[in-house]
């Protein structure tokens, strides 16, 4: 071959080198572009920990905003507010193959003073149902049951046992002292008058009472919405309450009838005026006392019918020992009342509210506070005072 030859093939080599040169460069340099692409987005932190990733600044500053303010009451003036620990925006760059999560302005408000689920334990105390201890954590009595998948009947908790409880654990603490201004209620006294047209035990209301209204201007601090501190700035009475006047009978009652086997039995089936209430909060103040079979003490000892016995003997009411089902009148479960008596297969208990009654149990449970259906159907319920 001639130098020329030579010279023309050497040439063509050379193009070819060069063209599968550039064909691998430019993948190479694209795997190098997007290695090194980036973009800008927005964290909001909360002390020294990042909490959320926003597109925009604004919508950072939203969510800081609206936690801020997330407290404050319509129409109240506030004073200062605090958010532990604090709330900062700051610009960060990301690589663009990194896995962030973009966040919402309301999802990450909600998160942040809503929180974690966190679990805790509760021990079991007197007089505690599954009801009240919900209502107490503010659970419902499905989620108390579905957080304590272990315990089978619910109704037969008892002092002692140990529950999960779920609770909700906020991010931030916000702490707001604002100046509020609402309409309170006045609370009406209840004037007792005593009169000798009604028996011993027997109460009458003269005339109702009638709550009434104040408007007042307080200062109260919250913490995440609850009132830690408040302090009374000025108050305007807008209506007074009138009071309740109720009249006590001093009448001595007739003697009971006595049966030949000298057992008390009821002298009628009436019914007395009276607060059914006041039965029922009376009786529950002997949770905790002893169950003494025969016994009638609230304090020493007493059984079931002993226990109903002595709360209504100390409203003035002679019942019998036994036998409450000739007393007073029969009405419907679905109408009872705290203070009506309750009457099961072989025992008795007081009506409560809410489906629980207080009654003495046994030896081991003593005098306690259980859910209705705890001792068995009810197959009627009395009604003494009314």
């Amino acid at each position: 071959m001639n130098i020329l030859g030579q010279l023309k093939t050497s040439r063509y080599v050379r193009y070819v080198l060069i063209a599968v040169g550039i064909l691998i460069l430019i993948p190479l340099a694209s795997m190098a572009y997007t290695a090194y692409a980036t973009v800008e987005y927005w964290d909001l932190m909360a002390g020294d920990k990042t909490v959320a990733v926003f597109v925009s600044e604004n919508d950072a500053n939203q969510v800081v905003k609206d936690v801020t303010n997330y407290y404050v009451k319509k129409g109240a003036k506030l004073e200062s507010v605090k958010v532990k620990p604090q709330l900062t925006v700051a610009e960060k760059t990301y690589n663009k193959d990194d896995d962030v999560k973009l966040c919402e302005v309301k999802d990450t408000v909600e998160y942040l003073v809503t929180g974690t689920r966190e679990k805790t334990t509760y021990k079991v105390k007197e007089g505690d149902t599954f009801w009240t201890i919900a209502e107490d954590h503010d659970m419902t009595v499905k989620e108390l049951s579905e957080s304590n998948p272990d315990i089978k009947n619910t109704e037969k908790i008892m002092p002692g046992d140990e529950l999960n409880i779920y609770k909700m654990k906020p991010i931030v603490k916000v702490t707001t002292t604002q100046v509020v201004e609402t309409t309170k209620k006045i609370k009406y006294k209840t004037i007792a008058r005593k009169t000798d047209e009604l028996y011993e035990g027997e109460t009458k209301v003269k005339r109702e009472g009638k709550q009434g209204k104040r408007q007042v201007t307080e200062r109260i601090v919250t913490e995440n919405g609850v009132t830690v501190k408040s302090k009374e700035l000025k108050s305007k009475t807008l209506k007074k309450a009138v009071n309740k006047i109720v009249l006590k009978g001093t009448k001595k009652r007739p003697v009971t009838k006595t049966s030949s086997s000298g057992s008390y039995q009821a002298a009628d089936s009436t019914t007395y005026s009276g607060d059914g209430s006041e039965i029922a909060n009376y009786a529950m103040q002997f949770i905790g006392n002893p169950y003494v079979y025969g016994g009638t003490s609230l304090t020493n000892g007493a059984d079931c019918s002993g226990f109903v016995q002595s709360v209504y003997k100390h409203f003035g009411i002679n019942l019998p020992r036994v036998g409450f089902e000739n007393c007073g009148k029969s009405v419907p479960y679905s109408e009872a009342r705290p203070g009506d008596i309750m009457c099961s297969p072989g025992h008795y208990s007081i009506y409560v509210g809410n489906g629980r009654i207080v009654h003495a149990i046994d030896e081991a449970h003593g005098i306690n506070v259980t859910s209705v259906s705890f001792t068995g159907p009810i197959y009627d319920v009395r009604r003494i005072v009314d």
